[in-house]
């Protein structure tokens, strides 16, 4: 697992990312609220949280397994579920909806694809 530090470092943000939008899911609405964010009720679903986070769980398990594969299919996931929250995010910000939060999914889409081609070794 030493060798694996940024596989682990983007499985355990996954998984707090989905904790966030799983606890503050409902609390406010900005989805209806705040004009540009109309088409992220998936994003703000119970659906999606859950999804992020048993993203973040299997690519744990896959580091302490010591499995290559399923280190390599989660971390395609992952890269795939953040990059779409990321456009859609920069989206808003085109459409006039001030948001820095494209910004730092966008270093985190980074992080998962140098985990992905330095981690995982077949």
């Amino acid at each position: 697992m030493r060798d694996k530090k940024l596989s682990l470092l983007v499985a355990i943000q996954s998984i707090i990312n989905g904790l966030w939008l799983l606890i503050h899911n409902g609390k406010v609405n900005y989805t209806r609220e705040i004009r540009g964010f109309e088409h992220m009720e998936l994003l703000n679903s119970a659906f999606f949280s859950l999804l992020v986070i048993v993203t973040g769980i299997l690519l744990i398990y896959s580091i302490v397994k010591k499995s290559n594969k399923i280190q390599r299919w989660a971390l395609v996931a992952m890269n795939a579920i953040w990059s779409a929250y990321t456009v859609i995010l920069l989206i808003n910000e085109f459409n006039g909806v001030p948001n820095m939060s494209w910004a730092l999914f966008l270093g985190y889409n980074a992080a998962i694809y140098l985990a992905a081609r330095y981690e995982v070794i077949d």
